[in-house]
């Protein structure tokens, strides 16, 4: 959540509706379905610095996929949503990553010399 200031303005308010699908409606706690392992704090800042490296291509120790965690919380998220009575393709382009197994910098792409050149999509708004 900290850095979604600095992604492009509709992933910014694709996550804002991926979180008040999750947290707002009062159900939200109990269909989320997504059960995670419990890890030590020593467990969890290395799952944390490996994550950060790898984005949604990290496979942790044990416990489900970024992937499958994502996906489910997509779902959960859209059904909040709908619940709410809200439009949920303001999820559009957090779905698209996660469909994509990607993060934004992946939207990034590089020259032939491996400079990068700017989003796949330029938001026409920057």
């Amino acid at each position: 959540i900290r850095t979604v200031d600095s992604l492009p303005l509709p992933l910014v308010l694709a996550v804002a509706a991926f979180f008040k699908g999750l947290v707002c409606p009062p159900e939200a706690p109990g269909f989320w379905g997504v059960r995670l392992p419990r890890w030590s704090p020593r467990e969890c800042r290395a799952a944390l610095l490996e994550a950060s490296r790898l984005g949604p291509r990290w496979a942790p120790l044990e416990g489900p996929s970024p992937h499958a965690v994502l996906s489910r919380l997509v779902r959960a998220a859209s059904a909040g949503l709908a619940s709410l009575g809200e439009e949920d393709s303001w999820l559009a382009p957090f779905k698209e990553l996660v469909d994509r197994d990607a993060c934004p910098a992946d939207l990034w792409r590089k020259d032939a010399a491996g400079r990068w050149r700017g989003a796949e999509d330029p938001d026409p708004i920057y």
